[in-house]
């Protein structure tokens, strides 16, 4: 399965709320790390599932290997 990461930047609430959402809708099909990030700023996940929750997820979360 595809890995991928996740960074959100902690102070902007749309990529807070819009990660939630997508994480209520595919929880039980992903395996998400412990959260990479300082968690004061920033949150950073790796992420391991399927490709269509990668595509479901918004572009801008979806960063580059931290």
């Amino acid at each position: 399965m595809p890995e991928w990461h996740v960074i959100l930047d902690v102070a902007v609430p749309q990529e807070v709320a819009a990660f939630a959402t997508w994480q209520g809708r595919w929880r039980d099909h992903v395996v998400i790390s412990e959260n990479e990030g300082c968690g004061c700023c920033v949150d950073i996940w790796t992420i391991t599932g399927p490709a269509e929750a990668r595509t479901e997820l918004p572009t801008e979360l979806v960063g580059a290997n931290p």
